[in-house]
C-alpha cells in the first residue's frame, strides 16, 4: 500500500462519525505482513488518483466457499465508486465459485 493510500485517508475520514485509521502502515501491517492469510485488493482510480479500495479473500468453509470483504473505503458521497467496488468483489466471488459474500 503506497503513498497514494496516505492521501485517500484524510480526504474521506472526516465524512464518517466513527472510522478506524486507514493509512499505508496500518493497511500493510494488517493485510500484507501476516504470513498465514492472503488477501486480494482492488483500487478504484480516476484520472490516476486513488478514490477508494476493497480488500477481500476467498476461503473454504464447511458449508461452501466464501468470499469475505474485510475492508472497504470510498467517499460515502461517491455512489458510482461504491457500486463499482462492490461489483468488482461480486465478480471476483462468482469467478472463485463462492457460495456467498460475507462482510466482516
Amino acid at each position: 500500500f503506497g503513498e497514494e493510500f496516505a492521501t485517500l485517508w484524510p480526504g474521506v475520514a472526516s465524512k464518517f462519525d466513527f472510522v478506524v485509521r486507514r493509512d499505508p502502515p496500518s493497511l500493510t501491517g494488517k493485510f500484507t505482513e501476516p504470513p498465514h492469510v492472503r488477501y486480494n485488493h482492488v483500487a478504484l482510480r480516476r484520472g490516476g488518483e486513488l478514490q477508494g479500495y476493497a480488500i477481500y479473500r476467498h476461503l473454504q468453509e464447511p458449508r461452501g466457499k466464501v468470499t469475505q470483504l474485510v475492508d472497504f473505503l470510498v467517499d460515502p458521497d461517491d455512489e458510482a465508486g461504491f457500486l463499482s467496488l462492490l461489483g468488482w468483489v461480486d465478480r471476483e466471488a462468482r469467478e472463485a465459485d463462492s457460495d456467498k459474500v460475507r462482510t466482516v
